[in-house]
């Protein structure tokens, strides 16, 4: 792994290394962000994604779906999901996969497939991170300007 920082490469000597353990020949380097998730993107999925599904799911007749958290579980349980299958008998266990843990563009990936998700299964359109700011911001002027009027 190589850590960029500044648009230099921090670990020079462990980046060569790598290189110069490798037998003459062509090599597939394959380059992949693996920085998690940003402030912005969680803050945006906590505050916006997961309360839209939380009601969208709670008004379809999921009543068990209360919390933001367990809207959260059903979100990873149909987005994130893996399977685990036994090497003996085949058998397939489904297990809901860590948000946590996806990178920058993944959490990206991620966030669309939930909204596409929403607006199909649950007829709920989640809005884009730029439609939300817009709005809370059109919030906030509508507010300042009550309270100048009071």
């Amino acid at each position: 792994m190589i850590h960029i920082s500044n648009k230099k490469v921090v670990n020079m000597n462990e980046f060569k290394e790598v290189f110069n353990q490798l037998k003459d020949g062509k090599h597939l380097v394959i380059v992949k962000d693996m920085r998690k998730r940003s402030i912005p993107q969680n803050s945006y999925y906590w505050s916006v994604v997961v309360p839209n599904v939380r009601k969208g799911l709670y008004d379809a007749g999921y009543d068990e779906v209360k919390t933001n958290n367990d809207a959260h579980e059903v979100i990873k349980h149909i987005h994130l999901r893996k399977r685990i299958v036994s090497k003996y008998t085949g058998d397939v266990i489904d297990i809901a996969g860590s948000s946590a843990e996806l990178s920058t563009p993944s959490f990206n990936d991620f966030i669309e497939s939930i909204c596409q998700w929403s607006a199909e299964f649950l007829g709920v359109v989640i809005p884009s991170p730029n439609e939300y700011v817009s709005k809370e911001f059109e919030n906030w002027i509508e507010a300042i300007e009550h309270e100048v009027e009071a």
